[in-house]
């Protein structure tokens, strides 16, 4: 008997010993869908590499197999997709480091079953997404990409004061700084926005990473009002940041209707 016979004999047996070898089962549907929107500069060096290791421990940690979600930067008035829909944790956590940053990335294909940001709202460049000139607008837009998923999603968004300026690490804060467009409060978007945040079932958490209490702006009462209206939660201050965010990825589900005016979040007087 050949050596090269006894190894195949021995391996055959082997399989056989072995049994069939398992099929893996085709991923099945997405439970949870979340968004998160970074509001880029977010600030220093030190304080982008901390939230993106945060955020993406928490995808590690606390994002389940059959839980999707996308990512988006919102720099200037500009919406620039990360990464859309996908369950591929690496990928999102590749998209996060970019998305703090304000960069463009080319994510992996959007996963099968998903619905798809760049599908919806692909421009001639494939890469942006139509501008947004105020956070309501930003908010709107992402809020249609979802049309079509039943269920609650999650909508985090992450921003340094919501429209102070910021002098990076260790600098004092400008306070004369004119405030940019799209941060200015506007009560004629609000019922828009507040409608197409609640016709999708989308929880609104607004993440404000200010250190200085002069950084958190106007906007950042409109956020409080809508987190709560929507069944979410304004984050403010962040001391404890991966904390927080199990806790919005172990929130439970919202009642059946959040127009019921329970809230998880805090709400403006």
């Amino acid at each position: 008997m050949t050596h090269t016979f006894r190894r195949a004999l021995a391996a055959l047996l082997v399989g056989l010993a072995l049994g069939p070898s398992p099929v893996l089962a085709e991923p099945g549907p997405v439970e949870r869908y979340f968004l998160l929107l970074f509001d880029a500069p977010l600030g220093g060096m030190r304080q982008l590499d901390e939230v993106s290791a945060t955020v993406g421990a928490w995808i590690a940690r606390e994002l389940h197999p059959a839980d999707a979600a996308a990512v988006v930067s919102y720099y200037g008035q500009e919406l620039q997709i990360a990464q859309d829909f996908t369950r591929d944790h690496a990928a999102l956590r590749e998209a996060i480091d970019a998305a703090v940053r304000g960069q463009s990335r080319a994510g992996v294909p959007v996963e099968p079953g998903c619905p798809s940001l760049l599908a919806r709202l692909e421009t001639a460049d494939g890469a942006s997404l139509p501008r947004a000139e105020s956070f309501y607008a930003a908010l709107q837009v992402l809020a249609e990409t979802v049309d079509s998923v039943p269920g609650p999603k999650g909508l985090l968004v992450f921003s340094k004061g919501f429209g102070r300026a910021w002098g990076g690490d260790g600098a004092p804060v400008d306070l004369s700084a004119e405030l940019l467009e799209k941060y200015l409060p506007a009560l004629s978007l609000y019922e828009p926005t507040r409608e197409a945040l609640l016709s999708r079932q989308i929880r609104l958490y607004p993440v404000d990473l200010a250190t200085d209490h002069r950084e958190t702006f106007p906007l950042a009462g409109v956020m409080i009002r809508l987190a709560g209206d929507t069944g979410g939660r304004y984050v403010y201050p962040v001391t404890e940041l991966p904390r927080v965010l199990e806790q919005i990825a172990r929130q439970a589900a919202p009642a059946d209707d959040l127009r019921t005016g329970l809230s998880a979040g805090v709400t403006a007087e």
